[in-house]
């Protein structure tokens, strides 16, 4: 089977921004996941992939531990990181776009 096509920066940028601010995400149960000082490293249980988060991408992946709302979601970074808080919102957005479409995550009910 082909693997996907990798979602280039603009393209995770728009289907970041398409998602609605009361979609609720949260971790695929298809990944097996370790901290390993202090950042997540996933293997897909399906493809066997290999993810590696950095800080951020990791403070992102705790937070879908339970389903949360896309909106709630930017917030908490926004409050968590210094910086620009529509950069932060958009980066979080592109971020989860990465992971639906890698099955790392889903949205929920």
């Amino acid at each position: 089977m082909a693997e996907p096509e990798a979602l280039d920066a603009g393209a995770l940028a728009a289907a970041g921004a398409a998602l609605a601010d009361d979609a609720r995400v949260v971790q695929s149960s298809d990944v097996i996941g370790a901290e390993v000082d202090g950042e997540i490293v996933l293997i897909g249980v399906e493809t066997g992939r290999y993810h590696g988060f950095d800080p951020v991408g990791s403070a992102i992946w705790r937070a879908l531990e339970t389903p949360i709302r896309i909106d709630d979601l930017c917030a908490r970074m926004v409050a968590h990181f210094a910086g620009d808080a529509a950069t932060i919102a958009l980066e979080t957005r592109a971020f989860v776009a990465r992971l639906l479409s890698r099955d790392l995550a889903k949205t929920a009910e």
